[in-house]
């Protein structure tokens, strides 16, 4: 019994020590983390007074990492709207008047108010309505910058659109921006071969937004593909001959060495008996007759195979192919007019 509670105090104690060391262990890395935070926040206020900007923007972004706020949001959006980046900036000024972290005060507010609209006169936003749904909108080939009110917002110039659903086609579009521009977009992906339309719903400031006319069906030009065919079936009747002419090529060497070799057994093998010294060369013999027969076999198929392609292969022309095949020693091809 007595040792019964000795256990369970000393399990309290142990329980109590982890506790207070993972406790500790937080404490130090929250004060190593504020350090690092007010290091960073110091940097960015020198870099700031100094009109370098972008250093400026870099040190508040890791410090808005270590801890995220308001104010840190505001002050990165100001860098941007110092560089002249104003969609970093409206996206980071309008997030921190909605960010509960260290809220702006009233003179905070009035002056990311104050920034907000003027960046907005440098840039075009635009409400989406995606039809179907699920639909997926890429800009210049990447997700477009959102706003927190779910807008997406684009620097003034040209901007190619691309809207993609499952089962739908796919719309291609382009979309002339404005500084200043406040519009709807309203994308319809059609499930059919139609071209998907797009509908623009101009608000207060317009911007025009043109949808590619649908593509004209293909044509079928029966001469270009009779002379793609032919062109097609030509080139395969050489790529027969070479491989015909390798393995004839083939076969009159390994016929040689084979020649060579039975030249040398007969010398030193008598009534088909060879002692065994001279094993490993029959079967080297054997190997040079059976690659000899193999190769005059199918260098005479693929020789054929090609002659026929290329004596009977289509012409686009009024004038017909003539192809003669020419075989010579160590030698073969055509002569002729195609």
């Amino acid at each position: 019994m007595c040792r019964s509670k000795w256990l369970g105090v000393l399990f309290g104690c142990a329980l109590i020590a982890c506790t207070f060391v993972s406790v500790s262990a937080r404490a130090q890395a929250a004060s190593a983390d504020s350090a690092e935070y007010e290091r960073y926040i110091a940097e960015a206020l020198q870099a700031y007074d100094a009109g370098r900007f972008a250093e400026a923007r870099s040190s508040f972004r890791r410090a808005h990492e270590l801890q995220p706020t308001a104010r840190t949001l505001r002050t990165i959006g100001m860098c941007s709207f110092n560089l002249g980046d104003y969609v970093d900036a409206l996206q980071n000024l309008e997030a921190a008047l909605s960010d509960a972290r260290k809220p702006l005060n009233a003179e905070q507010r009035s002056h990311v108010s104050d920034l907000i609209a003027r960046s907005q006169g440098h840039v075009g936003r635009f409400r989406i309505r995606l039809s179907p749904p699920d639909a997926v909108l890429w800009v210049d080939g990447r997700p477009p910058p959102r706003l927190g009110s779910g807008e997406i917002v684009l620097e003034p110039g040209r901007h190619e659109l691309l809207a993609q659903a499952s089962g739908h086609q796919s719309n291609r579009s382009s979309l002339q921006v404005d500084g200043g521009d406040r519009s709807t977009l309203e994308v319809s992906l059609e499930a059919t071969s139609a071209v998907a339309s797009v509908a623009v719903a101009a608000a207060p400031i317009g911007s025009a937004m043109a949808t590619e006319a649908p593509s004209p069906p293909p044509t079928t030009d029966t001469s270009k593909s009779e002379v793609s065919h032919s062109n097609t079936q030509a080139i395969l009747g050489y790529v027969a001959l070479g491989i015909g002419g390798v393995g004839l090529v083939t076969f009159g060497i390994t016929t040689g060495l084979a020649a060579s070799k039975a030249s040398s057994l007969e010398d030193n093998c008598s009534d088909n008996a060879c002692p065994p010294a001279y094993h490993d060369d029959v079967d080297t013999y054997d190997r040079y007759k059976l690659i000899s027969t193999v190769s005059l076999i199918s260098g005479l198929a693929f020789v054929a195979t090609g002659t026929v392609l290329l004596l009977t292969q289509p012409d686009g022309k009024s004038e017909h192919a003539s192809l003669t095949p020419m075989f010579g020693l160590g030698s073969i091809g055509v002569r002729g007019k195609l």
